[in-house]
């Protein structure tokens, strides 16, 4: 479920590439690409998993003697030493961009297509509509996803617009750049709120027994800064974004202290990323680095078990 959460994630990205036309510069950037304009690209994911510290105590109440936990923490760090201590995951994707649509008041449809492998799940296809104002504004409209395991098809099949945009925290660009004044040296800052309460809750309800798992979720806040750097060589709008977590983002999942019970706390996310978009406002290359410190405590058999897991994730664009 974890590798399909994180999967649904990168695949509802704003990934696109191509090259840019002789358009003057606008004072914000806009989508001014025509109707029927489509850009396709490949994607490559890197995801890499690093243990930390590992710590295993008795449950309260609970009766257990050292020698017992220190036996689960070691089996723990063996275990990861074996599969996933120092795991680099890379997977390949495409992603397909095309204009629509554009609305007497200025509105443009984009319709992005995205293909991206998954381990265990093979490939997963999420095709996403979205609305874009001449102001910025971003909203979902359509989402439908499609994967060849039909496990993995019949819980993506659950997905509908209302949760993607409680993902993206229906901001005014739900993760693109538009409305950002074109002023070198200029800087934009906001803050994101995904409500995972409500997309994780619909992800879910489709399972057995969900009703039992009690979720809980803390929104995720992040603060993104924005810098238009002014026009690279090629003519092309350079940006970079720096992102920071604010606040804390707990999940929880079963009652607390009991057995199964699971909790998930994330503090430091960090992030950058490098883009490109040309002169009709579609990205020409984008290159994402995110380091994510996750604490996960697991109650098993009368033990608390807590962990440390750094993970470290690239995402780049390249056009076809």
């Amino acid at each position: 479920m974890k590798k399909l959460v994180l999967s649904a994630l990168l695949l509802s990205s704003p990934f696109a590439a191509a090259g840019g036309a002789g358009q003057p510069p606008a004072k914000t950037l806009q989508l001014t690409a025509p109707v029927g304009t489509a850009v396709s690209y490949q994607t490559t994911t890197k995801v890499r998993v690093q243990l930390g510290d590992v710590t295993v105590t008795a449950r309260p109440g609970a009766e257990m003697n050292q020698e017992t936990l220190d036996q689960t923490r070691d089996e723990i760090r063996q275990g990861f030493s074996q599969s996933m201590q120092n795991m680099t995951q890379t997977s390949t994707g495409q992603a397909t961009y095309r204009v629509t649509g554009r609305d007497a008041a200025g509105n443009v449809t984009l319709v992005s297509t995205t293909t991206q492998s998954v381990p265990q799940a093979g490939p997963l296809t999420m095709t996403v509509t979205t609305r874009i104002t001449p102001q910025g504004q971003v909203k979902i409209t359509a989402v439908k996803a499609d994967s060849s395991d039909p496990q993995v098809r019949a819980v993506l099949s659950k997905f509908t617009p209302e949760q993607f945009n409680a993902l993206t925290g229906n901001s005014e660009s739900a993760g693109w750049l538009y409305g950002i004044p074109l002023t070198p040296g200029h800087s934009s800052t906001k803050v994101q709120t995904a409500d995972f309460q409500k997309y994780m809750g619909g992800l879910l309800s489709s399972l057995p027994g969900a009703e039992q798992l009690n979720l809980k979720s803390s929104p995720l806040k992040l603060q993104d800064t924005t810098t238009y750097n002014g026009l690279n060589p090629q003519g092309l709008y350079a940006l970079t974004t720096t992102t920071s977590q604010v606040g804390s983002w707990q999940v929880s999942l079963g009652q607390p202290g009991s057995d199964g019970a699971f909790e998930m706390e994330v503090n430091n996310v960090t992030g950058k990323t490098s883009q490109l978009y040309r002169r009709d406002g579609l990205p020409a290359s984008q290159v994402t680095s995110m380091t994510m410190p996750i604490r996960l405590t697991l109650t098993v058999d009368d033990q608390v078990v807590s962990f440390v897991m750094n993970m470290q994730q690239e995402i780049t664009l390249k056009q076809k």
